[in-house]
């Protein structure tokens, strides 16, 4: 709850958690650059290196492969870019990234410039109907002269989980007869708070993640880039993050973020089995008690935060503005294009539908979630759904 707000909308964005709003109060006094070689300066770097330790094993991780920057957004250009760039200065011509067709902007967008710009081929690979590419289609998509793939962990839309960890061990075996392997990277910015394991596990060499989908500030992120991957910078004018993103590092945002991440690594499995009753409760109430109501992606291969519906006969974004109206936060799509025109690309990918595609909204849930948030909301959201279909005249 945000004041009067049933706040709907944990894929979006989170609330700063109290552990790193603690870090951002405690640590504002070290304001010295981490790279300054005086006493203050290495205060504020074996503060960043003990945040970075933190992150390395909240990921299984080692602290070396660990590079902070702005936010996924970012961290997903650098693995894609930087690797196609690496290729490129390694003599591979126009090199080949295979992706899938409902990955976050963050990913696509990158792909589609290296394309445009005749530096890089790609191969697009749909999901399923149910929201699931297969990890066969994946790697059938594999040439020559793939350099890259890029498969995300966790859907923001619709919540599905991606057979990552299978499309590693299929790579690992085209790999062993291959001179150049194929890289693989994970958007996993929806993954970390509730699916995400370890990157071992995963058996991922590139892993992208925003601290403000777990309870930290907006504006930092970091990659995970395993120990041997090459990939060039994309930002040059200093020796930062070991030589791979230049610039002074958000030591604070930083510092909060790890803690931030820690906490919802030990909290995991407790808030994951919580808000999968809680989303379980949610959708069999709002199936039985709207008529013409479907859920949008798998029923079990999900995250457990988020609920996508579709809502027959109706346009969502007139239900989205109803509900905001009477104090239920929720949103359509992805927060990043929700400012943009169109149909979901998603839910396009998905079914082929206009209609499902206009007609669907997301519902995404976290740690400050209750029951009564979830009957506030069921409860809006009835009223609503039959006066908006009363005045389209399709009750």
């Amino acid at each position: 709850m945000t004041g009067n707000t049933v706040y709907l909308d944990w894929a979006a964005s989170t609330p700063l958690r109290p552990e790193a709003l603690k870090v951002l109060q405690a640590e504002a006094r070290i304001f010295a650059n981490p790279s300054s070689p005086h006493t203050p300066g290495r205060e504020a770097r074996e503060r960043l290196e003990a945040a970075r330790a933190k992150v390395a094993r909240a990921l299984g991780a080692e602290p070396i492969e660990i590079f902070f920057t702005g936010g996924a957004t970012e961290s997903c250009n650098m693995a894609i870019k930087g690797a196609i760039f690496a290729a490129i200065a390694a003599g591979r011509k126009k090199p080949h990234i295979v992706t899938s067709a409902f990955e976050h902007h963050a990913v696509l967008e990158p792909v589609e410039w290296l394309q445009k710009m005749g530096l890089a081929r790609a191969t697009i690979v749909e999901p399923d109907t149910e929201g699931i590419v297969a990890a066969e289609r994946i790697v059938e998509a594999v040439t020559p002269d793939t350099v890259l793939v890029s498969l995300m962990l966790v859907n923001n839309e619709v919540g599905t989980i991606q057979p990552v960890g299978e499309v590693a061990r299929l790579l690992g075996e085209i790999n062993r007869s291959r001179e150049t392997p194929v890289l693989l990277h994970t958007d996993a910015t929806q993954g970390v708070p509730y699916v995400l394991t370890t990157v071992r596990d995963l058996g991922v060499d590139m892993l992208s993640l925003s601290g403000h989908k777990f309870g930290a500030p907006k504006g930092v992120g970091a990659l995970y880039k395993r120990k041997g991957v090459r990939i060039q910078p994309l930002l040059h004018g200093g020796s930062h993050e070991r030589g791979l993103r230049a610039g002074t590092e958000n030591f604070l945002s930083i510092c909060a973020m790890a803690e931030a991440l820690e906490a919802t690594v030990a909290e995991r499995p407790q808030e994951k089995t919580r808000l999968e009753k809680l989303r379980a409760g949610f959708e069999s109430e709002l199936l039985a008690s709207i008529p013409r109501t479907e859920i949008n992606g798998h029923r079990q291969l999900r995250s457990p935060h988020v609920s996508n519906i579709y809502f027959a006969d109706l346009e969502a974004e007139a239900l989205l503005v109803a509900l905001d109206v009477a104090g239920i936060a929720v949103t359509s799509g992805s927060a990043c294009t929700s400012e943009k025109l169109g149909s979901s690309h998603v839910l396009m990918s998905m079914f082929h539908d206009q209609k499902r595609s206009d007609g669907s909204l997301r519902f995404s849930f976290g740690w400050e979630t209750t029951q009564d948030h979830v009957d506030t909301a069921l409860e809006v959201l009835s009223r609503s759904v039959e006066k908006l279909r009363l005045i389209a005249g399709r009750v």
